[in-house]
């Protein structure tokens, strides 16, 4: 069986030439070989109706679960805020 996934504390070394990384608005996940799958994000132009991939990250098909709870963890505080109610 596989690892767990559990979060780790620890150091980020970041390329100084990539501190600010690239711009991306949109992302798809592309179905890959042997248990790989390809990340793509992309700069999507909704009056050109076409998207510029800037980035490919190859992922293990077992990480996505992993992003999916990055990502809605992320989320989550959005959730809590409540809006009062004007009636």
């Amino acid at each position: 069986m596989g690892q767990q996934a559990h979060q780790v504390e620890c150091e980020v070394a970041v390329n100084p030439e990539e501190v600010f990384g690239v711009f991306a608005n949109a992302f798809r996940v592309l179905e890959g070989d042997n248990g790989v799958c390809l990340m793509e994000f992309l700069i999507y132009s909704s009056t050109e109706q076409r998207a510029i991939v800037v980035k490919r990250v190859p992922v293990k098909q077992s990480f996505l679960p992993v992003i999916l709870d990055q990502i809605n963890n992320r989320l989550r505080p959005l959730e809590q805020v409540v809006v009062p109610s004007t009636t």
